[in-house]
Order: C-alpha cells, then sequence, then structure tokens
C-alpha cells in the first residue's frame, strides 16, 4: 500500500490533519472507523496516521470522508483510539475500550464530573424515509449521545446482526408516502415482537412535511397498531418504553423531543 505520495504536513501542535470529527472502534473488533476526512485524503495518508498503533492489515475508503482501518489485532486498534495524539477531535466524544459495559466517554464535549457509560441507540428505517439525512443532523451537532452509522452489508439482513449491544431504538418512517406507511408498519410490528429486545425503549419518528395535528398522531397510531408510553416525565412501565413524535427533515425540527425522551430511559 506505500506508494509515492505527497505526504500531508503535521499541525504545529502535533495533530494530524486527516480528520475534524471522530472515530469510532467496533466493540471488540479489529476495526477503526473514521470519519469526516479532509479532502484530498488517501488510504495511504490515513495507514501513515494510523500505522504507530500496530500492524495494519488493510484500509478502506467507504466515501470519500469516510475510512475503515483494519488492524490484524484488537489491542492495535484499542491503542489507537485511546491514544489522540495524532487525530483531531472536534464535537463528538470518543469510545475507548472494547467491552460495551466500560465504554466511557472522552473528548472536549464531555460534561464536567467522572466519565459516564455511553448509550448505544440505533437509527433504523426502510431505504429513502430519511434515516441518513436524521444521523447527519444528529451527529453535526455537539450532544450527551453519539450515534453511530454501521456499515451494512447484504449478509446482514437483521440490525441484531450488527449492533449487538442496544439500548434504544428509534424508528424512522415516512407518514407522507401511503406505501412506505405499509411497509413501515410490517417491520415495526415484526421488531417489536423480537424477544430479544422486548424491554428496550423504542421512538417512532415520523417524517411528515406539513404540520401536524392531534388527529394525525391518534391516526398513525391506530394504524400502526401501537399504544404509547406518554411524552411526560417518565414512566414505570411493565414491558418497554414507546412513543410516537413527529419530525421535519425539510425543516430540520421535531427530532431534539425524541432525542431527549428516549433519554430519559437510557439513564
Amino acid at each position: 500500500m506505500h506508494s509515492a505520495r505527497a505526504s500531508i504536513p503535521h499541525h504545529r501542535s502535533g495533530v494530524h490533519p486527516i480528520c475534524s470529527l471522530y472515530v469510532q472502534q467496533r466493540v471488540a473488533s479489529r476495526f477503526v472507523r473514521v470519519s469526516d476526512l479532509r479532502s484530498g485524503v488517501t488510504e495511504d495518508d490515513v495507514e501513515d496516521a494510523f500505522c504507530p498503533y500496530g500492524d495494519i492489515d488493510k484500509v478502506e475508503l467507504s466515501t470519500e470522508t469516510s475510512a475503515t482501518v483494519i488492524f490484524r489485532t484488537v489491542d492495535s486498534a484499542t491503542a489507537a483510539i485511546a491514544d489522540r495524539r495524532n487525530i483531531q477531535v472536534k464535537r463528538l466524544p470518543v469510545i475507548v475500550g472494547t467491552d460495551p459495559s466500560i465504554a466511557v466517554e472522552v473528548g472536549p464535549n464531555r460534561a464536567p464530573g467522572p466519565p459516564r457509560i455511553l448509550k448505544h441507540v440505533v437509527l433504523l428505517g426502510n431505504p429513502n424515509v430519511g434515516v441518513s439525512s436524521l444521523l447527519n443532523s444528529l451527529t453535526n451537532k455537539p450532544g450527551e449521545y453519539q450515534f453511530a452509522d454501521p456499515e451494512i452489508t447484504p449478509t446482514m439482513n437483521r440490525w441484531v446482526d450488527y449492533s449487538p449491544h442496544v439500548d434504544g431504538i428509534m424508528y424512522i418512517i415516512d407518514a407522507d408516502t401511503p406505501d412506505s406507511l405499509q411497509e413501515a408498519r410490517t417491520e415495526l410490528q415484526t421488531l417489536l415482537q423480537d424477544a430479544n429486545i422486548s424491554v428496550l425503549p423504542v421512538v417512532v419518528l415520523a417524517n411528515k412535511a406539513a404540520l401536524p395535528g392531534p388527529e394525525d398522531e391518534a391516526t398513525l397510531k391506530l394504524f400502526l397498531g401501537i399504544t404509547c408510553t406518554g411524552k411526560g416525565d417518565r414512566h414505570d412501565v411493565d414491558g418497554r418504553p414507546l412513543e410516537l413524535f413527529f419530525f421535519s427533515l425539510a425543516s430540520g425540527g421535531g427530532y431534539e423531543i425524541a432525542a431527549r425522551w428516549i433519554r430519559m430511559y437510557l439513564d
């Protein structure tokens, strides 16, 4: 992989400028994902930044702005995450460690006080309902929770295949498209019947361009066949907390309330 190339100069602070956002290690794996790469960064540039931490098996540029570094050992991947001298980190925290039960929050946005255990929330939805757009909205703002965008391959036909450690679920639907709603109802019912996640809090986020009224919410709940917990303060419930919220990708509003609601049930 070491072909002739122009190297990228280091900042005076010693921070290698290959990326400006965050890195994340997949739980107990040799994979480290790097996001928000600077323009023009190559696979060789990424390898140069990460090779001090151990032998690299492969570097893959997923997109123009993201890459996956595959080390030969889990320890090397963990070391790369724990040592941030060569990686500039802004806005989002970093997950360190290979065990989700001891993964702690670090980085410039961590609230004062001792580190806290991170919670893992999965965003799900059928194609073209706005999952990627919502993820961008969530990850481009400072926050207490990091939303990861796992790579999905054709062999991963169930989300639990790549998200074995999950604390909550946001299920995205398109409330303006009848065909999409029909499919979403079927998939949502299948999800809610999964015994492996029977107690996890679930938010159903309905994307709707026009401002919804109370009758829209009641009608959609009836159509989806769901009984909700309530939007107020946290309730002690038998089984899973479940709630429906509307949001608008066009205007960019509404999802913050849903994020605050699910946060109550993550603590």
